[in-house]
């Protein structure tokens, strides 16, 4: 399946709850879920952004957060 290209480096991984923040700062953080008491979240990048992120299948609301980030990079840019 083809994605839009906003997504199509969506990559995830399960944090605790106290490195959240870190990782809104410091990557492209499109969504967080919180499963089990523990946030999932999902990134956008361009390349491996190792550190234990694995690809993720993006959802319609990957879709819907990266296409407002890509917007606002835009608009920012």
């Amino acid at each position: 399946m083809r994605w839009h290209p906003c997504v199509a480096k969506c990559v995830g991984k399960a944090i605790s709850k106290h490195e959240l923040e870190q990782y809104a700062n410091s990557h492209a953080l499109i969504s967080n879920k919180l499963v089990a008491g523990r946030p999932i979240i999902h990134v956008l990048s361009a390349g491996d952004p190792g550190n234990g992120f694995v690809s993720t299948e993006p959802s319609l609301e990957d879709v819907f957060f990266g296409a407002i980030h890509a917007n606002q990079a835009h608009v920012a840019g």
